[in-house]
């Protein structure tokens, strides 16, 4: 017989305090597992993020940017002389130093060459026995001529004293009073005096025209060794160095410093340099030589000290550069103070002035650009700062310029970023 209620699928009823007991119990343990996490949020360490306890901030500024190029070269000094030894010679006195201020005309160094006084003693002596022997030359020729002379006026008397008597006979004989014979003598009288008068004067002028070929070679030979004689002074004078110019003292050979040493024809001496002419030839990118111009100034570096120039020269032909990367252009740059002492091949760097841009957001520069090819910066908001991606353009001096990414009034973390510079938020402790 089937039992109309299945007794063994109906579970006993509990009562109203068990129910209780049940609820309380399930109240408990929500509240020690609230309990619970909350003691675990407290108690356990929490992660905050990077916190940078000292750094240095700059608010970026909107400012007209001075764009600049360096450029690198040499200090140069054009105007320079290389005095050469004129003739074999042997070192004797050296009066100079290298880097010693000169004037034109002072003597550097004495020099000798052997025979050479012997030369010129020699050379007076013949030079006075020409000169004496010219002298007797032209006196002989003075008391030739004379004699000639006497001899011409005396012929010439003659003839005129026989003319008389031939033009007096001539007269006897016409009236018979004179025989004809008488007169034909005192013809041929004058007949021989006038062809003496004429062979007198041939021969007078034939003597003087030897009397000149001879004083000429007497004169000329006076001149001939008074001309060896001014050459071996010459090269006496030429033993003395002298300075061509006033300057510095770039170089003396070596040989000049030992007394006897044996200095070659045309060997080179001293090297003398005008200070004052000096230029600094330095190679500007070529893309730059449209932004520049004659006498436009120039900043220069040169050792450890600045100074300040004008452009002098700009080259036309561009040539490549020592890196091989691009190509230059010699610019040259004189120095304002020309009275500077300058090291001849010392390096020089120029800074040259492009132009200006106007308004250009800027920052001043600092360590955060030394993070390799970073282009974050750290933006300050509040007590965090936030890593900003930003387009870096030129760096002018100590200023930098920001293409994007940055607004003026930003503030920005200038320190160094190496120790979080992979933090995206970094938390701001201190200044």
């Amino acid at each position: 017989m089937t039992a109309i209620v299945n007794t063994d699928s109906v579970k006993p009823a509990r009562s109203a305090g068990a129910k209780k007991q049940s609820q309380l119990a399930m109240t408990v343990i929500a509240a020690l597992a609230i309990a619970g996490g909350a003691a675990y949020y407290t108690l356990i360490p929490r992660d905050t993020g990077y916190v940078l306890t000292d750094y240095d901030t700059a608010v970026v500024t909107l400012t007209d940017l001075v764009q600049t190029e360096q450029a690198s070269g040499t200090t140069q000094i054009p105007r320079q002389m290389v005095l050469t030894n004129p003739q074999e010679s042997y070192a004797d006195q050296l009066l100079v130093a290298v880097g010693d201020t000169v004037s034109k005309g002072d003597v550097l160094a004495e020099l000798t060459v052997p025979d050479l006084d012997e030369t010129i003693e020699d050379l007076r002596a013949s030079m006075d026995s020409a000169k004496l022997s010219l002298q007797r030359l032209t006196l002989t020729q003075v008391i030739e001529n004379e004699n000639h002379a006497d001899q011409i006026v005396q012929l010439k008397s003659d003839i005129e004293t026989l003319s008389k008597t031939v033009t007096k006979y001539e007269q006897l004989v016409a009236l018979n009073s004179l025989p004809v014979t008488d007169l034909e003598t005192k013809q041929e009288e004058l007949a021989d005096k006038q062809r003496e008068l004429a062979e007198t004067l041939r021969s007078n002028e034939r003597n003087q025209q030897l009397q000149a070929y001879d004083l000429a070679a007497s004169e000329a030979n006076v001149d001939t060794i008074e001309l060896k004689l001014t050459r071996a002074l010459a090269d006496k004078e030429a033993t003395r160095i002298k300075s061509p110019m006033a300057g510095e003292v770039l170089s003396i050979a070596s040989e000049l410093s030992v007394p006897g040493s044996a200095i070659e024809m045309n060997a080179e001496l001293f090297t003398i340099a005008d200070p004052s002419s000096v230029v600094f030839n330095l190679a500007l990118a070529e893309e730059y030589s449209s932004l520049i111009s004659m006498q436009d100034p120039v900043e220069i570096n040169v050792g450890s000290s600045w100074t300040t120039g004008t452009i002098s020269a700009i080259g036309k032909v561009a040539q490549t550069s020592s890196d091989g990367l691009g190509a230059t252009i010699d610019v040259d740059v004189t120095p304002n103070d020309s009275s500077a002492n300058y090291l001849l091949g010392s390096t020089a760097v120029g800074v040259f002035t492009l132009g200006t841009q106007p308004d250009v957001l800027t920052l001043p520069r600092g360590s955060y650009l030394t993070t390799g090819g970073q282009k974050y910066v750290y933006r300050v908001i509040g007590n965090r700062a936030e890593k900003v991606s930003v387009k870096i353009g030129s760096i002018e001096g100590n200023t930098v310029q920001i293409l994007s990414g940055l607004s003026a009034g930003d503030t920005v973390i200038t320190s160094g970023y190496q120790n979080f510079i992979n933090e995206t938020n970094i938390t701001l402790a201190g200044e």
